[in-house]
């Protein structure tokens, strides 16, 4: 696993941090091993508490479960992938990423996940040797046809957080690992990206929030 470079880690700074509630998707029975897909969101009051459920998509069955306490999205993030590689996306309310929506983890297997808690959505995320990431998003669950979003992430705009289409903000693994604590944010450019225009590219929709 790739080292990040102290001084890039000057561009983090904490914010205040707010209870969330975290919803993890398994492909494997009984929610064992690691999940395809974690999203967080800020806590709602109906929030319940779910060890593991399994749930049907089509013809596939997967299991979710649920935490209503979460403080730390990074360190909840890297307690629940261990030493695996991920990305996280999150996705803000409004422009220039000040009003946070939710924030979802993808595992980065190289092949196709599931990206939603209905079943209906998929992933493809792939992160590189160099520290560089491709994000593909699918509107459905086989990640069949084009993508609705597609984003190439250096390792800077991974590192700093920096906020894409106004929208998005990214981290790896990589510049997660090691940091303690609260939000994070940043504000240097290092990316691209691609909407599909048949898309709604305001959320992915792992689940909904109250």
């Amino acid at each position: 696993m790739l080292r990040v470079i102290p001084l890039l880690l000057v561009a983090f700074r904490s914010v205040h941090a707010v209870t969330m509630e975290a919803v993890k998707i398994f492909s494997g029975a009984n929610c064992a091993g690691t999940p395809d897909v974690l999203a967080m969101y800020n806590v709602s009051a109906s929030c319940a508490v779910d060890a593991c459920s399994d749930i049907n998509f089509g013809n596939d069955t997967y299991y979710i479960s649920r935490a209503c306490n979460i403080s730390d999205r990074f360190a909840h993030t890297e307690q629940v992938f261990g030493d695996f590689t991920y990305v996280i996306m999150e996705t803000y309310d409004n422009k220039s990423c000040t009003s946070f929506g939710e924030a979802d983890v993808f595992l980065a297997s190289g092949g196709c996940e599931i990206s939603s808690g209905f079943g209906d959505q998929s992933a493809i995320t792939s992160l590189f040797s160099n520290g560089s990431a491709v994000v593909e998003l699918y509107p459905d669950n086989a990640c069949g046809g084009e993508p609705s979003l597609y984003f190439e992430l250096d390792k800077a705009a991974l590192s700093t957080g920096s906020c894409q289409q106004d929208l998005y903000k990214f981290y790896s693994s990589e510049s997660v690992s090691g940091q303690v604590g609260g939000s994070t944010s940043g504000s240097t450019n290092g990316a691209s990206a691609s909407v599909n225009d048949d898309s709604d590219s305001s959320s992915i929709g792992v689940e909904p929030r109250s």
